[in-house]
């Protein structure tokens, strides 16, 4: 999993953060991977971002996954760009 993970973060760079939004191939591996990430069937695990597994579990809902949303180099290193609401 780390070895894929750190493909991805190759790829943004290679890709950069002002063209992000344009990569869809990108785009539509990552947002794939987040909705599977945060409500997943595992989403209820230790292994989930506490800040979502606790809105989460207190009935709050996932409805958009925002690609590109953050383009900032540090946003973009931490979440790959991605903002859910």
């Amino acid at each position: 999993m780390q070895d894929q993970v750190s493909l991805l973060k190759e790829r943004v760079k290679v890709v950069g953060a002002n063209d992000l939004a344009s990569d869809t191939e990108l785009r539509d591996v990552l947002v794939r991977l987040c909705a599977r990430y945060l409500v997943g069937p595992h989403a209820s695990s230790r292994t989930v971002n506490p800040v979502a597994r606790f809105h989460l579990s207190n009935g709050a809902r996932l409805d958009a996954i925002h690609w590109a949303a953050q383009t900032t180099q540090h946003r973009v290193a931490e979440s790959f760009g991605i903002m859910v609401t």
